[in-house]
């Protein structure tokens, strides 16, 4: 979003289930609190379509472009996740119900 770095774009597929777009293993301490965020938007336009961040297999919430979103209108998600006894968090962004591509930005 910054216009610097690189950005992963995939193509979605119409009528598919949801498919795991993004994944990642990373270090935590347990029993902390992490700050996870990503920006996201529809390359070209098309249906409305979900966006659902896991950590260790748990969905930490979901975020809907809308079908009237314009390609490059970014929509930022953020959440704050507890560790608990966890020492590494399995991170995946997953996507799916329409056909287009998407962009994801700044995940950290």
């Amino acid at each position: 979003t910054s216009g610097n770095g690189n950005m992963l774009v995939a193509n979605m597929i119409n009528n598919h289930p949801p498919i795991k777009i993004w994944h990642q293993t990373v270090p935590v301490t347990p029993n902390n609190d992490y700050y996870f965020s990503f920006w996201v938007t529809k390359v070209k336009p098309a249906s409305a379509l979900q966006v659902w961040p896991f950590i260790n297999g748990q969905s930490i919430g979901s975020l809907i472009l809308p079908m009237a979103a314009e390609p490059c209108d970014w929509q930022n998600f953020n959440k704050v996740w507890n560790s608990g006894n966890s020492t590494t968090a399995n991170i995946s962004l997953v996507g799916g119900k329409s056909a287009h591509s998407i962009a994801f930005d700044d995940i950290f």
